[in-house]
């Protein structure tokens, strides 16, 4: 499996860069056929005029340049350094004036996917909030119009481009009660691959996952019946007349756009073949079992279960470990098993772990907060090769955050000036605590 995605990988750099995407400034001063040897695995590039394609193998002929070099070497020459971070999280106490809580996660992808995830973040809350749905506490309705009315307003933007970009979604909103979040109703709304999931605890002390989003791809039969009844076409890439990586939407007649899901924000040409923006949602009432809520990038189960992302909160919680400090352990050990796994390749990982049974909250910790004017989300993870949030708390924004921070819940906002730069290296994070200061919920993000 490694191999296979590392050859897709692969595949993308050299079709992004020949396109005139990221490493255009190398490949676009070759001519004729070039063939890149990479570690013993050859691709050939045809920039003849009027051809610019690529292909895994040797050309039948002669070849007008060939480069040998390593893979290391290869991805900072076509590359260039690492791509911004595309994951965005977002925690809002108190959205809409409600006594609530809602958590995000945006993943982005595509050359412009932190733009987009950036603006869902920044945006879908606001929409939910103002809208008569939600006022009514009409929640799935209200899920059900913004997140499509999100996806128009992305579009009419002339600052990000979404033809071939996008982003995941995937948002919990939990009502408050006096016992925590036991017996407070729960909503779950997604679309694409980011998930959503429980742990549950049973009275017998086994620990299970139980999952509340679904993974919108190709290989859900029902979402591959959607993607072809609007014309679209099924299948992995195909490099070399050889079959790799999982099943991706194209256009009828052309190797475009390749995406790996079925639902997201944005994407604009796959949407003329089927790919939506209309969430699945889910609603529950918590019980006592319902001992976490997380939610994750699928860069954190990539390489893991949900019964074991699961298995690692309860395991570290009951070691007295606080929320901030399992979220980091989950982007740790997803990070390692990439590096692992795809020869040092890691995807963004971004995790958000809340306490659903442990202790109380403090009193009017979910004080209602107003949005402001334009709509905008609090604890936003600025997507860069730095990571940090930026957060407003009683009109004060904090910015260049350490690793973890402890706010009040009440009055949390977005900021909405342009968010500067953190120290680099950092993982960003946000924790809210409950009654007696004990953590109860934290996010925490890294990038590549």
């Amino acid at each position: 499996m490694g191999k296979e995605k590392a050859s897709a990988a692969l595949f993308d750099q050299l079709q992004a860069a020949i396109e005139g995407g990221e490493g255009e400034e190398i490949v676009g001063k070759m001519k004729g056929i070039v063939v890149f040897d990479i570690d013993g695995e050859k691709w050939t590039l045809d920039l003849t005029p009027g051809s610019r394609s690529v292909k895994k193998g040797a050309p039948e002929g002669k070849p007008d340049l060939t480069l040998t070099i390593s893979d290391e070497n290869f991805v900072k020459l076509v590359m260039g350094k690492m791509g911004p971070q595309q994951d965005a999280w977002v925690i809002h106490e108190g959205l809409g004036g409600q006594n609530n809580l809602l958590l995000a996660v945006f993943d982005g992808h595509g050359q412009e996917g932190d733009k987009v995830s950036r603006h869902v973040a920044a945006t879908l809350p606001g929409l939910m909030a103002n809208s008569s749905a939600f006022r009514a506490k009409r929640f799935k309705q209200c899920c059900e119009e913004q997140f499509p009315a999100c996806n128009a307003s992305l579009r009419k933007l002339k600052t990000v481009n979404s033809m071939l970009s996008g982003s995941t979604g995937v948002i919990a909103l939990l009502q408050a009660s006096s016992s925590l979040f036991a017996g407070s109703r729960l909503l779950v709304a997604n679309i694409g691959d980011s998930r959503c999931m429980l742990g549950r605890i049973s009275s017998t002390g086994v620990v299970s996952s139980v999952s509340l989003s679904v993974d919108h791809i190709p290989d859900v039969p029902s979402e591959a019946a959607r993607i072809r009844a609007q014309g679209g076409r099924l299948e992995p890439y195909t490099i070399g007349g050889e079959q790799m990586g999982p099943t991706r939407v194209w256009l009828a007649d052309k190797d475009t756009p390749g995406l790996s899901m079925t639902r997201a924000f944005g994407d604009t040409i796959a949407s003329s073949v089927g790919v939506i923006a209309q969430p699945h949602v889910l609603e529950i009432t918590l019980e006592p079992e319902h001992q976490y809520l997380v939610l994750c990038s699928d860069g954190i189960y990539e390489f893991m279960s949900n019964d074991e992302i699961v298995g690692i909160v309860h395991a570290e919680a009951e070691k007295g470990a606080l929320p901030a400090q399992i979220a980091k352990l989950l982007v740790q050990t997803a990070r390692h098993q990439w590096m692992a796994e795809e020869d040092g390749g890691v995807d963004d990982c971004t995790a958000i772990v809340c306490f659903l049974t442990r202790g109380n909250l403090k009193p009017g910790a979910l004080t209602p907060a107003p949005l402001p004017p334009s709509p905008a989300a609090a604890g936003i993870s600025r997507p860069s090769i730095s990571r940090h949030a930026a957060l407003r708390m009683s009109g004060t924004p904090l910015v260049d955050l350490p690793q973890q921070i402890d706010v009040a819940a009440n009055a949390t906002q977005a900021a909405t000036a342009p968010l500067p730069k953190a120290p680099s290296g950092s993982a960003s994070g946000r924790k809210l605590t409950a009654e007696g200061g004990q953590s109860i919920l934290a996010a925490i993000t890294q990038g590549r």
